[in-house]
């Protein structure tokens, strides 16, 4: 899962309604480890607490303003590679067409 969707999915489960509900995640769970990560590049934030298994988890995620950016800049980013995509793919069918209209032209060929 990519780093972008890991935010948005901390920053889902934090939010005012599911605060109810707050999740403990197993920090030796190799599935959570992306938490330790993100922490780490200092994009989010939790509560160490230690569970029944003792073991270390982490509650109360939160996301960081450094997350908050991340998250904002890896839109803009996305958005504008699908721009340039839709471009690319418009500028090769208006050739396309040219190219078709100059042969019928030139050559007198019709479909």
């Amino acid at each position: 899962m990519s780093t972008t969707r890991q935010l948005k999915k901390i920053l889902n489960d934090t939010r005012i309604e599911n605060q109810q509900k707050m999740k403990i995640y197993d920090l030796s769970n190799p599935e959570n480890n992306f938490l330790i990560v993100l922490k780490k590049r200092g994009l989010i934030d939790y509560i160490q607490v230690y569970l029944n298994n003792k073991h270390i988890g982490a509650t109360h995620c939160s996301i960081t303003k450094e997350g908050l950016e991340y998250i904002e800049k890896h839109k803009e980013s996305r958005q504008k590679f699908i721009v340039q995509t839709l471009t690319s793919a418009l500028a090769s069918i208006i050739t396309g067409v040219i190219v078709t209209l100059i042969l019928v032209y030139v050559f007198h060929i019709s479909k």
